[in-house]
């Protein structure tokens, strides 16, 4: 992915590129990343300054909602939110119906992204989202 792929809109993982800006000059975390830095937005609505570098090579995927979240927590909010699947976590789409591993294995977008998006009510285009699409 070259900074030609990149532009205002372009999301990569969670990440939606908002502004492209100069390196900050207060910065403690990520200071010694070189090159272009992007201020986006988050799939949860926060938002991040990083440099594209880190978010491109996949160092930087998010704020860090996910840190800290295990599957487990996500199995069990999802439980908690839908209580008529209790052993397993099954979503239709486009007339399929499939768990979301297999959802996962398909998409190449990881399971935690698609249960995240899922337990926070994202319109079925947009959990399947993929990296970079921005349709």
């Amino acid at each position: 992915m070259n900074n030609e792929d990149i532009t205002i809109g372009s999301t990569i993982n969670e990440l939606t590129i908002v502004e492209f800006i100069k390196k900050p000059d207060e910065c403690d975390k990520y200071k010694s990343y070189p090159g272009t830095w992007v201020r986006c937005k988050c799939s949860c609505g926060k938002e991040v300054v990083a440099p594209l570098y880190g978010i491109k090579r996949g160092m930087i995927k998010s704020c860090g909602h996910y840190k800290g979240m295990s599957s487990a927590k996500v199995l069990e909010r999802f439980h908690k939110t839908h209580p008529e699947q209790p052993n397993a976590i099954y979503y239709e789409y486009d007339g399929e119906t499939k768990n979301i591993s297999e959802w996962s294995r398909i998409t190449g977008i990881p399971r935690t992204t698609l249960m995240y998006r899922i337990n926070n009510n994202f319109k079925p285009k947009d959990i399947f989202k993929k990296e970079g699409n921005n349709d």
